[in-house]
C-alpha cells in the first residue's frame, strides 16, 4: 500500500510515533529497519528512543516498575516531547504540564 498517497488522496495526516518497550528506552537500534521503511514511504514518525537518550533518560523514569507501560511521568515526558516536535498538530506549548 502506498500510505503517503492514501494519506494525501483522503486528507489524512499520518504519522508514527515510536515507543521503544520498556528494556529498550534508548536503544536507538531498535526501529531501525522500521524508521527505514517510514523513510522511504515519506511518512513522519519520531522515534522516542533517540529523545530518551538525549534527555539521559532511563526506563526507571518513564516506565511503572512492575509493568511495560509508560508511568505518569512516562506519559507526562512523551506528551511534552509530542507538544514540542509536532506544534502544527498539538498548538504551541503552553503551561498545561507545569
Amino acid at each position: 500500500m502506498d500510505f503517503k498517497n492514501y494519506s494525501i488522496e483522503n486528507h489524512i495526516e499520518l504519522y508514527f510515533v515510536l515507543i521503544p518497550e520498556k528494556h529498550r528506552a534508548s536503544d536507538t537500534n531498535w526501529y531501525e529497519d522500521f524508521r527505514d521503511f517510514l523513510s522511504q514511504h515519506k511518512i513522519e514518525y519520531i522515534d522516542l528512543s533517540f529523545k530518551f537518550r538525549d534527555m539521559n533518560l532511563t526506563s526507571k523514569g518513564l516506565y511503572w516498575k512492575d509493568d511495560g507501560h509508560l508511568s505518569p511521568s512516562g506519559n507526562k515526558i512523551v506528551a511534552e516531547i509530542l507538544i514540542n516536535e509536532f506544534p502544527h498538530i498539538f498548538g504551541a506549548r503552553n503551561d498545561a504540564f507545569e
